[in-house]
């Protein structure tokens, strides 16, 4: 399996980040819930338990992945996740919509962690490891661009009949599952029995001075943006948009979050790997300050907040691979998204609160407190060495 070429092995995978597009759904998941009568507060409060069980099953899944393989898992996940987004098109109630949430984000985490690993370990086969972000970031690319299409058509579906965008989505996530299959398998085990034992010590590294301010400081800084990205349909849609608008405008962000991500192991070069990871977050918080200064500044801030988002992704699990061995790397990757999760829940529970009183509010006090948060982790330890070990 080794032996099949780098390009052939980089093409599929390429193939599969493409196939895997959310991009569907993206612009009009939060309008699905609200035409269902839910107040931020319940969205919320669905967002929170999702990431809840994001952190319970993170570990274990990653433990599956290195010890079943990193395709396996992948491809359990993808599925998963089709048949998920299938039952959330489908959902009425409360109570139906916390059983997709808890069942997608199981099939999530079968695939964060095990998808970075699986081609860290495939390009360290090939002795191209130093290759990574550039690679990932293409891969990213490949599954933005491909969202920007799909979220012009998702909007338009949604018009059509609001399960449509959720079926689509299941329908090509059924096709992803279909490419992994044809992934040769790099699991870092070499004949290795990967047991408990392994795993906790996988997962004990991530504690360690070097990497535990680079979790925390990255985890505040995801969970504070992703969060915020709740409140771009409502903003908008308050601002004027429909459906078809909101698709149109999610594929602008896409496509220039692709194009962007694409080049993120350049833009990491050029400014410097510790620079753009100890920056971002500063100003996403700014610029989430700003916007709730001055409302009509929310399109920008939010494209911007896409881009640190979107061009950190690979240059950050890039250093986190660069500094985990193979044998335990999903899940030592999988500890760090359960970090990342395990940040989002409090945030998550405030900012719902805050948006049924006032969306600028939350987004003002999302961003006041990551630059707080920031401050305070960077006075404690500097977050990310640079350049980054190999």
């Amino acid at each position: 399996m080794r032996e099949a070429p780098l390009t052939e092995v980089v093409g599929r995978y390429y193939a599969y980040m493409a196939a895997s597009t959310l991009g569907f759904l993206t612009p009009v998941w939060v309008l699905l819930l609200e035409t269902r009568g839910f107040s931020f507060t319940e969205i919320a409060l669905l967002d929170s338990v999702f990431f809840a069980a994001l952190v319970v099953s993170e570990i274990p899944t990653g433990y599956l992945g290195d010890r079943l393989g990193r395709r396996n898992a992948l491809v359990l996940g993808t599925l998963g996740v089709a048949g998920a987004a299938a039952a959330f098109g489908l959902a009425e109630s409360f109570v139906g919509f916390l059983g997709v949430y808890l069942a997608w984000a199981v099939a999530t985490t079968l695939r964060t962690g095990n998808d970075s690993a699986w081609l860290y370990d495939a390009l360290d086969a090939h002795g191209r490891a130093a290759s990574f972000a550039a690679v990932r970031g293409r891969g990213l690319a490949a599954f933005l661009g491909v969202g920007a299409v799909a979220s012009v058509a998702g909007g338009y579906l949604f018009t059509l009949d609001p399960r449509y965008p959720f079926f689509a989505t299941a329908a090509v996530n059924t096709v992803a599952a279909g490419v992994l299959l044809t992934f040769p398998e790099f699991d870092g085990r070499d004949g290795t029995r990967f047991t408990v034992g392994d795993a906790a010590t996988a997962v004990r590294r991530l504690s360690r001075p070097g990497l535990r301010g680079f979790v925390l400081y990255l985890a505040a800084f995801w969970a504070v943006g992703w969060s915020a990205d709740l409140f771009v349909q409502p903003v908008t849609t308050r601002a004027g948009l429909d459906a078809v608008g909101l698709g149109l405008l999610y594929a602008g962000f896409t496509a220039v979050s692709a194009v962007a991500v694409n080049y993120a192991d350049r833009i990491a070069s050029a400014a410097g790997l510790g620079r753009l990871l100890g920056v971002s977050p500063f100003l996403l918080g700014g610029v989430f300050v700003a916007v709730a200064l001055a409302p009509a500044l929310a399109v920008p801030a939010f494209l911007t907040a896409r881009l640190l988002l979107n061009v950190t992704a690979p240059v950050a699990e890039g250093y986190l691979n660069d500094r985990t061995p193979s044998l335990g790397r999903a899940t030592a990757l999988s500890a760090f998204s359960m970090a990342v999760s395990l940040a989002t829940i409090p945030v998550k529970l405030v900012a719902g609160p805050l948006a049924d009183r006032s969306l600028f509010l939350a987004l003002g006090a999302l961003g006041a407190g990551l630059l707080v948060v920031a401050a305070v982790l960077f006075a404690w330890e500097r977050p990310v060495a640079d350049p980054p070990a190999r």
